[in-house]
């Protein structure tokens, strides 16, 4: 039974997805930065899986999930309110679940961000109470690539209780 579980190609795909999202958070928070490869691979694992799994159909939807990534992140980059590693990164991740999922990961990637910007804020205030490095910290900016991957995670470990193809029985 777990030998089947761990051949399904749903599987495989989130896995494979899941374990480069984890590449890319590591290096964004590391070096601030989202390598190119990273991105490259999750889309074409994305649109490849989709257009396998759905007998095609899935490739419609893998192009409308980054395109409506692309289409809402381009504006914050543009404000300079993310980088473009985090737009690119984002659109890979619609190009493998879609429309409607991507929608949600958005969401909670923002969620998650606010959270982490509270906590960042606490941690500036207690060490600008103390003799610590505060304009080490002050001058930091907070990494995407970790919320992008949690909020994931949450999206698409529930989908691996789906049969047949991920755009096709998910959505």
């Amino acid at each position: 039974m777990v030998y089947s579980f761990l051949f399904r190609p749903t599987v495989i795909m989130v896995g494979a997805c899941l374990a480069l999202l984890l590449g890319a958070t590591v290096t964004d928070i590391k070096f601030r930065l989202i390598p190119n490869t990273f991105v490259l691979a999750i889309l074409l694992i994305g649109l490849a899986f989709n257009t396998w799994a759905a007998s095609g159909q899935g490739i419609k939807q893998s192009l409308l999930g980054l395109g409506a990534a692309l289409f809402i992140m381009l504006p914050v980059y543009l404000l300079k309110g993310w980088g473009a590693g985090d737009v690119k990164l984002m659109a890979a991740v619609g190009s493998v679940v879609g429309l409607y999922k991507i929608i949600d990961i958005m969401v909670y990637s923002v969620l998650l961000m606010g959270l982490m910007s509270v906590i960042f804020i606490t941690l500036k205030a207690l060490v600008r109470c103390s003799n610590l490095s505060y304009k080490a910290l002050a001058t930091q900016q907070l990494p995407m690539a970790p919320a992008i991957a949690v909020a994931t995670c949450y999206v698409l470990l529930p989908v691996l209780n789906c049969s047949d193809g991920f755009i096709k029985s998910c959505l």
